[in-house]
C-alpha cells in the first residue's frame, strides 16, 4: 500500500509541476481507448455481417484520431521545451 501511496504522490508532483505534460498523456490515453474500441466495433460488425463501417465506428475512429493528436502534439511539446530551457 505504501508503493501506491508514494506513486501517487510523485503522479500529484508531476501533474502540478507539468501540466500540459499530464492533460495531453490523458488525452493520449483516451484517444488510444478510442481507437481500441473502434477497431473492436469494426470487427464485431463484420463478424456479424452488418455493414462494418456503419454504426458507431467511424465517429470513434475520428474522434481517437483527433483526441491522439491532439495528446500527442501536447506530450512533444512539453518535452521539447522542457529540454531546452534546461
Amino acid at each position: 500500500m505504501k508503493i501506491i501511496t508514494n506513486y501517487w504522490n510523485q503522479v500529484k508532483v508531476l501533474f502540478s509541476t507539468r501540466p500540459i505534460f499530464m492533460i495531453g498523456c490523458v488525452l493520449l490515453g483516451f484517444g488510444l481507448l478510442n481507437l481500441a474500441i473502434s477497431d473492436w466495433s469494426y470487427g464485431w460488425r463484420a463478424f456479424t455481417n452488418k455493414k462494418a463501417w456503419g454504426g458507431k465506428t467511424v465517429p470513434t475512429l475520428i474522434i481517437g484520431l483527433i483526441l491522439l493528436i491532439i495528446g500527442g502534439l501536447m506530450v512533444f511539446v512539453d518535452l521539447y521545451f522542457s529540454n531546452q530551457l534546461s
